[in-house]
């Protein structure tokens, strides 16, 4: 929709220069958004007048991660990994992320960059990181909950993309589940509420939307079968239809909906992921087995034969 003129009341003055200003400038002009808007915090630490350089970290975002996926397109499911950077960043990014985060399951990490970074800062705002005051005086709230749709929009094709998959293997199941947990921690926090009070007419589409993707849900009712002609023009009854059964949903693909709902713990970065496999079965304790009456325990050594 087109948004009437703002103009900021608070945040008015100019950047005061100096070092911190400059290297946000750089990493905004290099396309590194979320290292520009990390450097942006640091600096109002020292001077309040720093907060004008938001709007240049936040514009970055749109048009470096944004932009190009709005005319992305994915023909297929593997084709998906060139938009995944401008969703959560590019791959050495995440390299250079801490041994801790690495423990986490893949859908739940923090992204290091794209839109899925100015997400989580939108909704993990405090006092170091003032995004939510600042952005809402220079830009105005509905100019950004605008924005911010874009990017929930974005996310919820991609899961609906995803979903469709008829055979989807362990990689395609990640990627879906990092999209509903984003979706659902977003629209369960500050997101939420700012589309809440400026796209109400979004929030109830994209929660029934997400929702269908990670519940099970129950197939549409089909009409039945009509009675045919056979070969010697007999009646044929038709075949009667099965009860409907629910349409699964990936265990991974739930527990990411539920954990970005509040509806179950997150997962916990100490503990790190086990991995399971094929084990050895038990073997029983032979030692018990000697009080039972009629048993016969043959040891290794009583079944080798001698050579004449």
């Amino acid at each position: 929709p087109r948004r009437l003129r703002h103009s900021p009341i608070e945040f008015t003055q100019p950047p005061p220069g100096g070092q911190l200003q400059w290297m946000a400038v750089q990493a905004a002009r290099h396309h590194k958004c979320a290292e520009s808007l990390e450097t942006v915090g640091k600096a109002l630490q020292a001077s309040i007048d720093h907060a004008a350089l938001y709007s240049q970290a936040w514009f970055c975002f749109n048009e470096t991660h944004q932009r190009p996926l709005l005319s992305g397109k994915a023909e297929s499911w593997e084709d998906f990994i060139f938009l995944l950077e401008y969703f959560e960043g590019p791959p050495n990014a995440k390299d250079d992320q801490d041994d801790t985060v690495k423990q986490l399951p893949a859908w739940f990490r923090p992204a290091p960059d794209g839109i899925e970074y100015r997400l989580q800062e939108w909704n993990d705002t405090d006092r170091d990181n003032q995004i939510t005051e600042v952005m809402s005086d220079l830009l105005g709230e509905p100019t950004l909950a605008d924005h911010l749709a874009d990017d929930i929009l974005l996310e919820l094709a991609a899961a609906e993309g995803l979903a469709a998959i008829s055979q989807p293997n362990e990689r395609a199941i990640t990627w879906l589940a990092r999209r509903v947990y984003v979706i659902s921690n977003s629209m369960n926090g500050r997101v939420g509420r700012l589309l809440e009070n400026h796209r109400p007419e979004l929030v109830g589409e994209i929660r029934e939307r997400l929702k269908v993707i990670a519940t099970p849900q129950m197939p549409e009712p089909r009409e039945p079968l009509a009675p045919e002609i056979g070969p010697d023009g007999e009646l044929v009854e038709a075949e009667p239809l099965l009860e409907p059964q629910l349409i699964p949903v990936h265990e991974m693909v739930a527990y990411a909906y539920a954990v970005g709902m509040g509806g179950a713990d997150a997962p916990d970065p100490t503990k790190p992921i086990k991995r399971t496999g094929p084990t050895r079965p038990v073997e029983p304790d032979l030692e018990e087995l000697t009080d039972a009456p009629d048993a016969v325990i043959h040891r290794g050594r009583d079944l080798m034969i001698k050579s004449p």
